[in-house]
């Protein structure tokens, strides 16, 4: 339904240059990138650049991309960007098996993930680590996140989700919000103006 929304707007009033999001804004706003990459990767993206504030990763509306994380989603937990973390405690313990690291992790969550396509309702979450991997978003991005936001780890792995050469990030002192110091706010808006710049000069 977000997704028609957004593509309701796009459509009505587009097209639009780039896009400026935040917090679950940027993860809805990479959710449409990457699935439009999936669905339709001999097509334009929406938009020629996009600026993830705050981001938590996206999630996926495909069944083939992205990783089940009904068992271990909670509304006021936010969810680290470590992969492992993403395997619900009880599944270990039934299956007595410890997890060392990404790519056993990866692995374990990928046959996981084939018993449970028969779930009838599923909340998945795309990460760079899954198997398979989602595509590199590939036009330029500008990230920006806070040091103390208890989402950084997963904007740090959204930053992964983009293709690196096209990528700049920013990190700034605070939590989970935007800055608005006059230093900072001359930062971001600069990271901005540089990223839409590349994407004039087609990257």
């Amino acid at each position: 339904m977000a997704h028609e929304l957004i593509w309701e707007v796009i459509n009505e009033s587009g097209p639009f240059d780039g896009l400026i999001s935040f917090s679950q804004g940027s993860a809805l706003a990479a959710s449409i990138l990457v699935h439009h990459q999936l669905e339709t990767p001999s097509q334009p993206l929406p938009f020629r650049f996009a600026v993830f504030i705050g981001a938590t990763l996206p999630f996926s509306t495909s069944e083939s991309f992205g990783i089940n994380v009904s068992r271990v989603w909670t509304k006021n937990k936010p969810m680290t960007g470590e992969l492992k973390t993403w395997i619900a405690p009880d599944l270990l313990q039934q299956q007595n098996q410890e997890i060392k690291g990404v790519e056993e992790a990866a692995q374990f969550l990928s046959k996981q993930d084939q018993k449970d396509k028969q779930s009838p309702a599923q909340l998945r979450q795309y990460h760079p680590d899954a198997l398979p991997a989602p595509p590199k978003i590939s036009i330029p991005t500008a990230h920006i996140y806070g040091r103390r936001d208890p989402y950084h780890s997963q904007s740090l792995q959204l930053v992964r989700m983009c293709d690196q050469s096209l990528t700049t990030v920013f990190e700034h002192d605070d939590g989970h919000c935007i800055p608005r110091s006059q230093r900072i706010s001359q930062c971001i808006a600069n990271l901005i103006e540089k990223t839409a710049y590349r994407a004039d000069l087609g990257f």
